[in-house]
């Protein structure tokens, strides 16, 4: 009985080692564990029936030990791969082409064509110009809802339409697509509220900006309140409108944003008196 668990722990041990990518140390540990059981309790002690039965719990733990290696080696994989990938990306910030290659073909290897990697090597591509590999990337990311797919659409479409008018068509499509899907997803919403305030949809700009307004958990986006009231200004919810403007204006704005809610607010103040007056009369 001792000599078959012996032989199915090393076995294991050899097979977590090349299948799961353990650590040498533990499947090496776990490996000349067993040898030595194997060898002490039948050939050295074959006669007694107490090392014998000795030598099958000893086995029996170390079975359990070599069990928990696949565990181990997905916790020390995972610190592997993040590691591997924070240093790539650094690589490619720096223009270390050579190096990060490198660490490239190490992660496909291990772990295979995973989305950060895409994700970078569009990026990368994108500032080369090189717009077609871009889009090919981009499709071949895992998930097509994620926040990171969706950036990099906003770039790719930034840099293809640079000097065409239809760029704020295009973007507008990309940052709607994001916002329908993802409500919370706080900058797409609010670029999808600003352009169709730039275009006079004010209804669905103060949707949209609503929606990054109420979802930011940052500090306020005076930018995105300014927009809100002045959505909500020319929609006539005047009192809303001054509520927002002053949210806005306590926000710690820019100047030019400021001079902006400041002439939102003598609109939206100055329609409110016209509506009391109207109501008085």
């Amino acid at each position: 009985m001792t000599a078959v668990l012996d032989i199915a722990i090393f076995v294991f041990a050899v097979f977590a080692a090349l299948l799961f990518g353990c650590p040498a140390g533990w499947c090496l540990l776990t490996a000349l564990g067993a040898a030595v059981i194997f060898a002490v309790s039948v050939f050295i002690l074959k006669n007694s029936r107490a090392v014998r039965a000795a030598a099958a719990v000893l086995s029996l733990g170390l079975l359990v030990l070599c069990l928990m290696i696949p565990s181990a080696a997905s916790d020390y994989g995972h610190r592997d791969y993040a590691a591997l990938t924070d240093e790539y990306i650094s690589d490619l910030d720096k223009g270390e082409g050579k190096q990060a290659e490198k660490i490239r073909k190490e992660i496909v290897k291990k772990y295979g064509e995973t989305d950060d990697v895409i994700y970078s090597e569009a990026l990368k591509a994108c500032g080369q110009g090189d717009l077609d590999t871009a889009e090919e990337l981009a499709s071949r990311l895992s998930s097509k809802k994620s926040a990171d797919y969706f950036l990099l659409r906003e770039t790719i479409v930034a840099s293809r339409y640079a000097e065409s008018e239809a760029l704020p068509d295009r973007l507008l499509e990309v940052y709607k697509e994001a916002a329908d899907q993802d409500p919370h997803f706080v900058y797409m919403n609010k670029q999808a509220g600003i352009l169709y305030f730039c275009r006079g949809d004010y209804e669905r700009a103060n949707y949209y900006l609503l929606n990054a307004v109420t979802y930011d958990e940052g500090d306020a986006d005076p930018e995105a309140l300014m927009y809100l009231g002045g959505a909500l200004t020319e929609l006539g919810f005047n009192q809303k409108a001054l509520n927002i403007l002053e949210m806005a204006r306590c926000s710690d704005p820019s100047d030019e944003i400021m001079a902006n809610i400041l002439w939102y607010a003598e609109k939206a103040g100055a329609k409110e008196v016209q509506a009391n007056e109207t109501d008085q009369t």
